[in-house]
């Protein structure tokens, strides 16, 4: 087996050098930038070695190995439903907003391009996966472009939504990415970004066993505040912001979901989460104006 190898990278929002240890997980050092607070692995395995962690079928069924780490989904396409029923929440504030082209950045298997569709939207998609590209065209007949927005063949202002749904914290540059999403936005076009919160009640609770640790997959850790400058600092405005407790309470085994994640959970298995809706909203609305939950899912503009 070949040796991981691992690279010190600079913070990617503010460019400091300067961080502090925060915790050492799996033999993995979490840091938080002092200047701007934003926390990552550092030292990390490079860019190309991360990416080979998702080109494993295993990683989207019963989960793969990396470094001696298990990573993964244990049944990704399980997800197909409560997938659907996310989109269909995140539509929700763009009811207003008349379909166009959408792209979803790290788009994995296809489900959510698929709705999108159903939605009257013109899908596109892009991951780093040629096995879950491979799915999603044989299955679902979608436009996705194996690789990263590099590889992505549409011109620049030509794109009326992009969706990046718990996929910026896997990112080795999410700063480079959100440029080269800005550059394809058309005016007045809107970014959705799902992630983690790493300043949210649970991690300040739970501390080095929050869930969403997951080494080495999860390299960013964005708070409300990093990800609102850092989208700012390309020329995206944000303009709402709620939870993802709906988006990534049901990813993975029953024992892993804890704090407010527990309900949505329970939701899910129980296939009561559709007619739940309008309670998980307002739970979303509370959990926002008091810090609670883990996660943050914020709606940006080009400007």
């Amino acid at each position: 087996m070949t040796e991981t190898r691992f690279e010190t990278v600079a913070c990617n929002l503010c460019g400091s050098e300067e961080h502090s240890p925060l915790h050492v997980i799996k033999g993995y050092t979490i840091v938080r930038c002092n200047e701007c607070r934003l926390v990552f692995i550092n030292p990390r395995p490079v860019a190309s070695e991360l990416a080979t962690i998702y080109d494993d079928g295993a990683y989207y069924g019963g989960g793969s190995d990396f470094d001696d780490l298990h990573v993964g989904y244990s049944n990704y396409l399980a997800l197909t439903n409560h997938l659907r029923f996310v989109v269909d929440e995140l539509l929700r504030p763009l009811k207003d907003v008349t379909p166009g082209v959408a792209l979803d950045v790290g788009c994995s298997m296809g489900v959510v391009l698929d709705q999108l569709r159903q939605r009257g939207w013109t899908p596109y998609g892009v991951d780093v996966s040629t096995y879950a590209t491979e799915h999603a065209r044989r299955e679902f007949g979608l436009n996705v472009f194996t690789g990263t927005l590099d590889d992505v063949d549409l011109p620049p202002d030509s794109v009326d939504l992009v969706m990046m749904l718990l996929t910026i914290e896997h990112l080795p540059d999410p700063k480079s990415v959100l440029r080269q999403v800005h550059r394809l936005l058309k005016p007045g076009g809107v970014l959705i970004v799902g992630t983690h919160d790493i300043e949210g009640l649970w991690p300040r609770i739970v501390g080095a066993r929050w869930r969403h640790f997951s080494m080495p997959e999860h390299v960013y850790y964005f708070s409300r505040r990093t990800l609102t400058r850092m989208l700012a600092d390309v020329g995206l405005e944000t303009f709402r912001a709620t939870e993802t407790a709906t988006l990534a309470g049901v990813v993975d085994a029953d024992e892993t979901n804890e704090g407010f994640y527990a309900p949505v959970h329970l939701l899910h298995k129980t296939r009561l989460l559709g007619p739940a809706a309008p309670l998980l909203r307002a739970m979303h609305k509370v959990a926002r104006r008091f810090d609670w939950s883990d996660g943050i899912t914020t709606y940006a503009r080009k400007v």
